[in-house]
């Protein structure tokens, strides 16, 4: 569908708790909700179970233009909680239905407000119209025909797009409005990624909220675009949700000595006090690295090179002695999350993995489903040229959970001391 040219952008305002017993759902669930008539995909119809994590969001048709900030119910009580603004990416896929759920229950929990952004392409549609002019019947290629046609279909895409992006923004405000929070909407014209990336600059939130992918779902579990490049550009905690996670309250925190890292734990630490939820600190390390570069060593150093570097020695010393430290390392940096937990009021349970440390994560995720990962964007190797750390992409793009991407810092991690990296 073609629309007519305009500015390359438009934008308007339009716990700590113990450990629970039983399996709780993450974030708390803020209401009943159904399974929308007609949906025959909807994982909460199929399992016949009722969950905020699978049940997408009903449309509402209704368009309202000149709204800009819906407020809901008056809170009776702000909480402190983790985040004070939610900035939630709205397209009606069902990922992007399940992250304004989450994006709400968050809200909730945190004494939060919730902003909404819709992002459409009007001009996109535009230049490709014009793109197909010229394979256009001979009946259309008269050109006061074909300006006309311009001016219908320009006028269509325009005023439609705009309408169906405040009907999406509508839905999320009834949510809000139902959950008593307040709701604020923005809309872009623009390409999305980039019109994402400049709201989360320009918006005073603290936490971005989006699923995994679009409208575009292939079905195979791939990260969208434009989820991935807005994680790789913002400096905001960016929370990923995917369907088919499971509804299970556990949150996995991944640390590894870095400062975000721990200020993840943090972040977790105070998901868990507003809902009750279980939390478990992994740290992973890389035991059988240097056995496959050891053995590829033997194979092409001289026999000179060989006597200066000592291949054997090396590895003897890894074996008996440096595999040992490093593990010990990544026990201290559990030993450390435990501390943070304590100051927190909380105990929580901690798990050393062996291998390489994104893949040593999957498969504890895969043994033992949770229902949120917590990781930091950046480890202490990261530079100032990168975005992402590589085992955090790894996850964000494999892990079968929700996924919490941790880039702010708190004070107290801010000027700790880092050590050895598993997420960059």
């Amino acid at each position: 569908m073609p629309a007519p040219s305009g500015p390359s952008s438009s934008r308007t305002r339009s716990g700590a708790s113990r450990r629970a017993a039983e399996v709780c759902r993450w974030p708390p669930v803020h209401g009943t909700r159904q399974c929308p008539p007609g949906r025959t995909n909807c994982p909460t119809r199929r399992s016949g179970r009722s969950s905020w994590l699978n049940t997408p969001s009903p449309g509402v048709s209704r368009a309202n233009q000149s709204r800009t900030s819906d407020e809901g119910g008056s809170v009776a009580q702000v909480r402190t909680g983790s985040y004070r603004r939610i900035l939630v990416a709205v397209d009606n896929s069902l990922a992007g239905a399940l992250a304004t759920d989450a994006a709400i229950a968050l809200g909730v929990g945190c004494g939060a407000e919730v902003a909404g952004i819709h992002v459409y392409a009007a001009r996109l549609h535009d230049r490709r119209f014009t793109d197909m002019e010229p394979g256009l019947p001979p009946e259309y290629q008269h050109p006061k025909e074909l300006q006309r046609q311009r001016d219908i279909h320009g006028s269509l895409i325009g005023e439609g797009l705009a309408a169906i992006s405040n009907s999406y923004l509508d839905a999320t405000a009834e949510k809000c409005r139902a959950a008593g929070i307040k709701f604020d909407r923005l809309q872009a014209e623009g390409k999305n990624y980039a019109e994402l990336v400049r709201a989360v600059r320009d918006d005073p939130c603290d936490l971005v909220a989006m699923g995994v992918s679009g409208l575009g779902d292939t079905g195979d579990g791939a990260v969208g675009s434009t989820c991935l490049r807005v994680v790789r550009r913002v400096g905001t905690d960016c929370l990923v949700v995917r369907p088919g996670a499971a509804p299970d309250g556990r949150v996995v925190v991944a640390v590894d000595g870095s400062p975000r890292s721990f200020s993840g734990l943090r972040t977790a630490l105070a998901l868990a006090r507003e809902s009750g939820a279980e939390v478990e600190a992994v740290a992973a390390f890389d035991r059988d690295f240097h056995i496959s570069v050891f053995a590829t060593l033997q194979d092409v150093l001289s026999e000179e090179a060989d006597r200066i570097f000592g291949v054997q020695r090396q590895k003897d010393l890894h074996d008996k002695i440096i595999d040992q430290g490093i593990a010990k390392i990544y026990g201290d940096h559990l030993t450390t999350a435990e501390g943070i937990a304590a100051d927190e009021g909380v105990e929580i349970n901690t798990k050393l993995l062996i291998g390489k440390p994104y893949r040593a994560v999957l498969d504890y995720l895969h043994e033992r489903p949770a229902g949120l990962l917590v990781v930091g964007k950046l480890g202490v190797h990261a530079d100032e040229g990168l975005d992402i750390g590589s085992n955090t992409e790894n996850l964000l793009r494999l892990a079968p959970c929700n996924t919490l991407i941790s880039s702010r810092l708190h004070p107290a991690d801010a000027t700790a001391p880092a050590t050895l990296d598993a997420a960059g």
